[in-house]
C-alpha cells in the first residue's frame, strides 16, 4: 500500500505549491519505485529458494530410492536367514517330541513302580494291623476273662 507523503504548511510556504506537490509526487514515485524493487528482489529469492528445495527433495528421492533398494536386498538376506532358522527350529521340535516319547515311558515305569509299591505296602499294613488286632483283642480278652 502506497504511503502518500504530506508535507507541511512551512515547506509549502517556503517552495510554493507547485514545487511542494512535486517533491510529493517525487517522494511517492521514488517509494513506489523502491517497492516494486523489492517484490522482484523478494521474486528472484523465491525462485532461487524454490529451486534450491526442489534441488534438494530430487538429491533426497534419490538417496531413499538406494536406501529402498539396500532395503530390498537385506530382506532377502532376512528371508533365507529366517528359512534356515525355521529349518532348525523344525529339527528341534522333533527332538523335542523324542524327549517327551522318552519321558513319557519313564513316567510310566515310574507309574508301574509306584503301584507295586503300593500294594507291597498295603499288604504289609494289613498283616501289621492284623497282627496287632489279634494281640489286642487277646490281651483285651485275658484282662476281661480275669
Amino acid at each position: 500500500m502506497p504511503i502518500t507523503a504530506k508535507l507541511s504548511r512551512n515547506f509549502h510556504g517556503k517552495l510554493g505549491d507547485d514545487a511542494a506537490n512535486e517533491l510529493v509526487s517525487w517522494l511517492n514515485t521514488v517509494d513506489e519505485d523502491l517497492r516494486s524493487q523489492l517484490r522482484e528482489l523478494n521474486e528472484q529469492n523465491f525462485a532461487r529458494f524454490d529451486a534450491k528445495l526442489d534441488q534438494r527433495f530430487s538429491a533426497l528421492d534419490k538417496r531413499f530410492a538406494a536406501q529402498d533398494e539396500r532395503f530390498a536386498a537385506l530382506g532377502g538376506k532376512f528371508a533365507v536367514l529366517e528359512e534356515r532358522l525355521d529349518g532348525k527350529f523344525s529339527a528341534l521340535d522333533w527332538k523335542f517330541t523324542a524327549l517327551e516319547e522318552r519321558f513319557a515311558t519313564h513316567q510310566a515305569r515310574i507309574d508301574g513302580t509306584l503301584a507295586t509299591f503300593e500294594s507291597r505296602m498295603i499288604r504289609w499294613m494289613f498283616i501289621f494291623w492284623s497282627g496287632t488286632m489279634v494281640s489286642t483283642v487277646g490281651l483285651v480278652w485275658a484282662i476281661v476273662r480275669r
